[in-house]
């Protein structure tokens, strides 16, 4: 299953065009739905960038809805980290944004890519 949802992303990936800013459906969970923006995709040596949402079922007790998240990763060490981070009292990134971390005021830290986990998906940016 994890071969074919990463063969799908590398197919999305490759397909996109610059002028489709639609979210792109990546998973979905009993809880939430993994979203990425394929036309944010940045390269840089051997890190990848792009932007993601999670579109959560129920609200959080923080409040949110959704949070949207600028995301780095670090294809060499296998990791990732936090570039931007909002979240949203409503689905897709809409409403009010209740909290806000942008982008320059400083880098989350690096998180190892678990191999069977979601994030496990993304290593198909790597290959692009």
């Amino acid at each position: 299953m994890l071969r074919i949802q990463t063969l799908l992303l590398a197919l999305i990936l490759l397909v996109t065009g610059s002028a489709w800013a639609d979210w792109v459906k990546l998973s979905e969970t009993e809880d939430l739905t993994y979203y990425i923006d394929p036309t944010t995709f940045k390269k840089n040596d051997s890190k990848r960038e792009i932007l993601e949402l999670k579109d959560y079922k129920q609200r959080r007790k923080s409040g949110d809805m959704s949070t949207r998240a600028t995301m780095e990763y670090d294809c060499s060490q296998n990791r990732f980290r936090v570039v931007s981070l909002s979240s949203h009292s409503e689905s897709m990134a809409g409403g009010q944004v209740l909290t806000s971390a942008p982008e320059g005021q400083g880098y989350g830290p690096w998180w190892d890519i678990e191999p069977n986990g979601p994030k496990a998906l993304l290593i198909a940016l790597c290959k692009k």
